[in-house]
């Protein structure tokens, strides 16, 4: 498997093939470069949150505490709002606004334009799931067992729902229900207006994944080393996926495939009718991040401080950017405008050029007018998801980051395919 430094890029093909015709060209446009750094900015801590794109601007958390709006193009810091301790939510960016959760135990909406606290609400634990919008409520799992409902434009709590234990993962709210995991072992299906419960479902381990619904179906992953797809309406499962370690990345749901990683080194292509294998590719250490597939590209970072950027139908490897030496990559990426944007525990923000899979165009123009073409770092949790854990616990390794988490599949397509150009987003 090639290893590529920062500088260096994987290119697939050397030439550009040109048909010869008067009337119609067929043009194999060769891989562009892939995993080429277009800038860094760097943090004073761990970025294990996620970078949210929207209106020319990244929003990311970092472990320095503070909440960061750069430019996309260049990196250059627009302002930033400091919190009370480490920021490993991802936020969320609704009509101005950038939400997101704090180690300090609140829950904060910003102004996205310049950074000016609206409101705050007080959990009693640090809030590292992630944050969802929707039907003007705020939604949000805290390490003080609970999931929360807040009013969107005063914080107001509108309904609180206990768990057994710490809530890591992030919501995904669909057609009236909130399905979110919990510490105590359970996926959960949550009324979106009342809080009241409609089901749950039991693993075996740490629910830390996040889910993704789709076509009537969860898709979960827990510390049992399980993936899990579960009837969205009755609770009951579906199927489930055994790997060899524990699954605390947040599934992607793309067509007929669950793409997923685990604490195992694996990223895994899994059928989403009944979850037999298509295909696996192994990193060199665990596989917290979530996978973002766009364009038929599946992107995702690895404990062996790599990125990879994998063909979503076969798995082959197209490129890789290394981050570093021992800088476990948790964070999940964003991809917008052929850019991916992730955080690295080098206390540094990225954005990599995506790169451009090898395909052939058909032109119906003459043929002068061609454009121009694992090694576990984090031993934290244990295999079976059996470790106690502090609710106050600021390891590196128990926290969901994902831009995928906390939406449904659909909508996390729409989101990384999209950047949004309305001012009010």
């Amino acid at each position: 498997m090639t290893r590529l430094s920062r500088r260096t890029v994987l290119r697939t093909g050397a030439t550009t093939v040109l048909g010869v015709t008067s009337l119609s060209t067929t043009r194999t446009v060769s891989a562009q470069q892939g995993g080429t750094e277009q800038w860094t900015y760097q943090t004073d801590g761990p970025v294990f949150s996620s970078p949210v794109v929207v209106n020319d601007t990244v929003y990311v958390g970092s472990d320095d505490g503070n909440v960061y709006a750069l430019d996309v193009i260049n990196g250059t810091e627009q302002w930033r709002f400091e919190t009370g301790r480490f920021v490993r939510s991802s936020p969320a960016v609704v009509d101005g606004t950038v939400y997101i959760g704090s180690g300090d135990r609140n829950v904060y909406a910003l102004d996205a334009t310049n950074g000016t606290e609206k409101w705050s609400y007080q959990t009693n634990a640090p809030v590292s799931s992630s944050i969802v919008v929707a039907n003007n409520t705020v939604y949000a799992g805290s390490n003080d067992n609970n999931v929360y409902a807040l009013d969107v434009m005063d914080g107001t709590e509108q309904w609180r729902f206990e768990t057994g234990r710490f809530v890591r993962s992030s919501p995904a709210v669909v057609d009236g229900t909130v399905y979110i995991g919990s510490g105590d072992r359970n996926v959960y299906a949550i009324d979106m207006f009342s809080g009241a419960e409609k089901w749950r479902f039991e693993t075996g381990g740490f629910v830390f994944s996040s889910p993704a619904v789709v076509g009537g179906t969860v898709y979960i992953g827990s510390n049992d080393n399980n993936v899990y797809a579960i009837d969205i309406f009755s609770g009951g499962e579906k199927w489930r996926f055994e790997t060899d370690r524990a699954v605390r990345s947040s599934p992607a749901v793309i067509d007929d495939t669950v793409y997923i990683g685990s604490d195992d080194s694996h990223v895994y292509a899994l059928d989403v009718f009944n979850g037999d294998e298509k295909w696996r590719f192994e990193t060199g250490g665990f596989v917290f991040s979530s996978p973002a597939v766009v364009d038929g590209t599946v992107t995702v970072g690895s404990g062996d401080s790599n990125v990879y950027a994998l063909d979503a139908a076969s798995g082959t490897e197209q490129w890789t950017y290394q981050m570093g030496d021992l800088v476990p990559v948790r964070s999940s990426p964003t991809i917008v405008d052929n850019t991916v944007y992730i955080g690295g525990s080098d206390n540094n923000v990225y954005a990599l050029h995506a790169g451009e899979l090898m395909r052939d165009i058909d032109d119906t123009a003459d043929s002068t007018n061609n454009t121009n073409s694992g090694s576990d770092l984090d031993n934290q949790t244990g295999q079976d998801g059996t470790d106690d854990i502090s609710s106050d616990d600021a390891g590196p390794g128990f926290w969901i980051s994902g831009a995928v988490v906390g939406l449904s599949g659909a909508y996390y397509l729409l989101k990384q395919r999209t950047k949004y150009n309305s001012k009010e987003d």
